[in-house]
């Protein structure tokens, strides 16, 4: 076990969570630009642990979860160039 099978097991989470908490009605926001120091104080996180991201989870105020704004995938993928 070492950091690259932690960054895999993050991955993973990082990707099915949100997909199961929607299913439940739940909403979720992964967060990856946050105060690392403040989390860990917040909530108790050794200072030897780190925090790679944070996914918030709760349930819409009004009730309705709105639809993804995306761009339009030929905008954002390019075959064999860059």
């Amino acid at each position: 076990m070492g950091p690259l099978t932690q960054i895999w097991d993050e991955s993973i989470i990082a990707i099915s969570e949100p997909n199961h908490d929607c299913e439940e009605g739940l909403g979720t926001c992964i967060l990856g630009w946050f105060n690392e120091k403040v989390i860990k104080d917040l909530l108790s996180v050794p200072k030897s642990k780190r925090i790679a991201l944070i996914i918030t989870l709760g349930y819409q105020s009004d009730g309705v979860i709105r639809d993804k704004k995306r761009k339009p995938l030929d905008t954002i993928i390019s075959y064999n160039k860059y």
